[in-house]
């Protein structure tokens, strides 16, 4: 596990090397760049999106998700994104400690809205849930 942990930790080291900066984000590109949420259970969430055209690679963070252990654990994952218009769907590997139950793969749409990230709870959650909105780091 630690091991697994070391090279997710490294991804998402490269990744933020190769984000743009959020300054110069805005405007240009819907997708890149380093975002934030709130989840549902109230844990922090980090998103760092690069690439560019229909190809992305994102790295994504919780710090404490609720729906893998009932006290809240890390959770880090990893994945490719396809871009069709404004939306980005993403498929991550997600990465958990011991007795998680989070799965190993995750699908997420991701709808640029505004200067935003919208991300429909869609089938993965209660359906009643509003959408979860992510905003650029540091805006």
């Amino acid at each position: 596990m630690a091991k697994r942990l070391s090279v997710v930790l490294a991804a998402v080291a490269l990744v933020l090397t190769l984000v743009p900066s959020v300054s110069a984000a805005p405007g240009r590109d819907p997708f890149a760049g380093l975002w934030k949420a709130t989840d549902y259970d109230g844990s922090s969430m980090t998103l760092a999106i690069s690439g560019g055209g229909a190809h992305r690679i994102l790295v994504y963070y919780d710090n404490g998700c609720s729906s893998c252990t009932p006290q809240g654990i890390p959770v880090y994952g990893v994945g490719p994104g396809s871009v069709s218009g404004p939306n980005l769907d993403a498929v991550f590997h997600l990465f958990a400690g011991p007795g998680a139950t989070a799965p190993s793969k995750y699908e997420q749409l991701f709808i640029a809205h505004d200067g935003t990230l919208v991300a429909p709870c869609g089938s993965s959650c209660d359906p009643s849930l509003p959408d979860l909105v992510w905003h650029r780091a540091g805006l």
